[in-house]
């Protein structure tokens, strides 16, 4: 089976379960900054986080399973983006239409036929990408403009954009849900920077998931299958087989007590010869 198709198989079981409907709304409450512009892009990584509590300028937000989406860029002034990869922030699936997320996935959904963001993967878009400030460091960093997103052509003529083709071994995803050890290890980046912090921070930030323990990921890596609760409340009961008597072992034939044959009888000695009377010696006449 090829790559693409193990992906659509993926994501259709992960449509199959997926609890936030992105097609729906809800209306309640790398090396030095590239400059600003559009940029050509195709959606290149949907990696999902696990279930995280977000902390957002000191107020703790509730629990939400977080997403983070990148994309490969192209063109450019002086091919300034070629090559270049840029990612979202850590997002909140959320299907209110003032989430980031929601806003997103509008955007990658222009031609209305995908339900879930990782059916976006390979596809081509026109991304704005901006340099913003942050309030803390006052470091800068390039950012994607959400709002701004694109579809791939003009927006006169409607002729499409040259978007250079991505392949498979470009794709990266991971499904919370679904893991696999080749997905897994997709992940995985080596190495410290110069803080000393691990760049390997988005495997060590799904570790920290609240749904990890007990998760199929934590089954993944331990190499322990545990049994699924709920499967086990919803399967029914096997009937109970009755067992089968046993057939009776055939009596072992009576084997007769050996008798030890009687000693033979001696015969009586002979009673010795009764010997005659000696005659009486004759009388001689006077």
């Amino acid at each position: 089976m090829s790559d693409m198709n193990i992906l659509s198989s993926l994501i259709n079981d992960v449509l199959a379960t997926q609890t936030v409907d992105m097609t729906e709304e809800n209306t309640g409450g790398g090396g030095g900054l590239m400059p600003e512009g559009y940029a050509m892009a195709r959606c290149v990584s949907y990696i999902e986080l696990g279930n995280h509590t977000p902390v957002v300028n000191g107020e703790t937000k509730a629990p939400t399973d977080m997403v983070k989406i990148g994309f490969k860029l192209f063109g450019g002034q002086d091919n300034c983006y070629d090559g270049r990869f840029i990612s979202t922030f850590d997002l909140g699936i959320s299907n209110n239409t003032k989430a980031n997320a929601k806003k997103l996935f509008n955007r990658l959904n222009w031609a209305g036929d995908i339900k879930h963001f990782a059916q976006a993967l390979g596809r081509a878009y026109l991304i704005p990408i901006t340099i913003a400030k942050s309030k803390n460091t006052g470091k800068e960093s390039n950012r994607i403009n959400l709002d701004g997103i694109l579809p791939p052509m003009d927006t006169i003529s409607k002729a499409p954009y040259p978007v250079p083709e991505v392949t498979a071994a470009d794709l990266k995803y991971f499904f919370f849900d679904k893991p696999t050890k080749e997905t897994w290890d997709s992940l995985f980046v080596e190495g410290s920077y110069d803080d000393g912090n691990s760049k390997n921070r988005i495997q060590e930030q799904i570790m920290t998931a609240n749904n990890f323990p007990g998760s199929p990921l934590e089954q993944l890596l331990s190499g322990v299958v545990l049994p699924d609760p709920a499967a086990a409340v919803a399967a029914p009961a096997a009937p109970e087989v009755p067992a089968s008597p046993a057939p009776a072992a055939p009596a072992a034939p009576e084997v007769p007590a050996a008798v030890a044959p009687a000693a033979p009888v001696m015969p009586a000695a002979p009673a010795a010869p009764v010997m005659p009377a000696m005659p009486a010696a004759p009388v001689m006449p006077s």
